[in-house]
């Protein structure tokens, strides 16, 4: 996000005259609605007053989401630019029972232990309880209390999982089969915070991007695309960016 932003700040022109740029940083295993009211509350604390554009990658796509839906009226969202997010949710069920069972398979004795251990640490990490995991999922209450999709939003996606083990993986379970993906979050989800009739291409008619979930964000396609939307928007705002 730090480079997405220098980026933005040298191919918008006039940057300095419309915008103030922001990076807000969030514990990202808290509740998202949490998380939303707490860059509120930032806002409040340095005395901010006016519109906003957020920009937010993967689940931070929800933070800026949640922030729309209980702030919007007091903070006017102008644009809100979404990379990877999982607006439908994540199937962290069928996720986490076919990674228990490929992780039940690995055979045990060395060195294919250490192995099975750092697998199972993985999954721990990944699956333990925590309250963002909730957020996520599939059909969450969280996702529930969202505000419809507008015309404000914008999203891009990904298709390639790349040199990424773990990726590459997940992304060729079975659960996925025939969905396009990034590995981690499928294409369809990311555009389920769309208005109807849109798609998170890069650009009409020139499809998704070729990038894993973790290379997106780094891909100098996506900032491009991303200044084509903020040119529109050169007025006295701020740009609040999201992890």
């Amino acid at each position: 996000m730090d480079d997405l932003i220098a980026d933005l700040t040298t191919r918008v022109a006039g940057w300095d005259d419309h915008y103030q740029e922001w990076l807000y940083r969030y514990e990202p295993l808290n509740h998202l609605d949490r998380s939303a009211a707490e860059l509120a509350g930032e806002l409040h604390r340095i005395g901010y007053q006016g519109p906003v554009i957020l920009i937010g990658y993967s689940q931070g796509g929800l933070v800026a989401r949640s922030f729309d839906t209980q702030f919007g009226e007091e903070f006017p969202v102008l644009l809100l630019t979404m990379i990877a997010t999982p607006n439908a949710g994540l199937p962290l069920e069928a996720m986490k029972a076919t990674l228990l069972e490929d992780i039940n398979q690995l055979p045990d004795p060395l060195p294919t232990a250490l192995t099975r251990e750092v697998a199972r640490a993985v999954y721990r990490e990944l699956f333990g309880e925590r309250e963002v995991s909730r957020d996520l999922a599939e059909g969450s209450s969280f996702l529930a209390t969202l505000a419809p999709p507008r015309p404000a939003y914008y999203a891009f996606a990904g298709t390639g999982a790349e040199a990424n083990l773990f990726l590459d993986y997940v992304s060729n379970l079975d659960l996925y089969d025939g969905l396009a993906n990034d590995g981690l979050v499928t294409v369809a989800s990311v555009e389920a915070g769309l208005v109807g009739g849109r798609t998170a291409e890069l650009r009409p008619g020139e499809g998704y991007l070729s990038r894993s979930h973790i290379a997106l964000i780094r891909d100098v396609a996506l900032f491009e695309a991303i200044a084509d939307l903020l040119v529109p928007n050169a007025a006295s705002v701020s740009t609040v960016a999201q992890h």
